[in-house]
């Protein structure tokens, strides 16, 4: 049954063109994106080739000397930005069978799909903190918390904000042409991660409030007529044509994030 789902949520992501993060970067099997470059080099040439890093309570003493704490950083950041992007695609695959499962049927209530929705929106919303984590550690050699409380302010804002490393180092790295892309993506990666908690608060609620009223309808459903029963199917005919447009809305905002 596992490998069955496994095998049929990826084909509904690949058919909803939701890649791998590993298939960014590449021109083809060969060849780096030059505009991903990074993102290639970073798949081929990871700063630390030593799974040990990665492992808190490991007692195994690396032969060669310890690597500074800022590289440890990006080393450790990188690969739970990488993870964190892999469970977001998996939730998204299990929304899409969610979804897939419910074509067609009379009653269209399904839990998990607000549960991966969930999931997907808190996976990538995290991973956008573990990106920032590893950009400050390679642009200032420490780590974020540190950098967030220290003095002084970039521009006139103070370092905590989500934007201010990426502005500080192009004023660092004034060559570097790629930064100003960064800083021009910021605003919408912060509007997406402020509009991360209020979707789960909102998804979260209506959990919360099918769940009673599903309690509500058993204790006394009334009794079926004709009147009822045509009712109720004109009620989930309106239903399910409103589930298909938010069904397909939710799955292409968060492949846009």
């Amino acid at each position: 049954m596992n490998d069955t789902l496994h095998a049929e949520a990826e084909r509904l992501l690949t058919a909803a063109k939701i890649w791998k993060l590993g298939n960014f970067g590449w021109l083809n099997a060969y060849d780096a994106d030059p505009d991903l470059f990074g993102h290639a080099q970073w798949q081929t040439d990871p700063p630390i080739d030593n799974p040990m890093i990665f492992n808190a309570r490991g007692t195994h003493k690396a032969a060669q000397p310890e690597p500074p704490e800022w590289l440890k950083t990006i080393a450790i950041a990188g690969a739970d930005f990488e993870g964190l992007m892999e469970a977001a695609r998996m939730s998204m695959g299990l929304l899409l069978l969610s979804i897939d499962a419910a074509r067609g049927r009379h009653f269209v209530n399904d839990p998990f799909f607000d549960l991966h929705r969930m999931s997907a929106l808190i996976y990538l919303a995290t991973a956008s903190e573990r990106l920032r984590e590893l950009f400050i550690a390679a642009a200032f050699r420490r780590g974020q918390e540190d950098y967030n409380r220290s003095k002084g302010t970039v521009h006139g804002e103070p370092r905590r904000k989500f934007s201010s490393p990426f502005i500080e180092a192009a004023d660092k790295f004034t060559n570097n042409g790629c930064l100003s892309k960064l800083i021009a993506l910021a605003p919408d990666i912060v509007e997406m991660r402020d509009e991360r908690n209020t979707l789960v608060h909102e998804i979260a609620t209506e959990i919360a409030q099918r769940e009673r009223q599903s309690h509500a309808e058993q204790s006394g459903p009334p009794a079926p007529t004709i009147e009822n029963f045509q009712k109720l199917q004109s009620i989930q005919a309106s239903f399910r044509e409103r589930f298909a447009r938010e069904r397909e809305t939710v799955i292409k905002n968060l492949s846009d994030r």
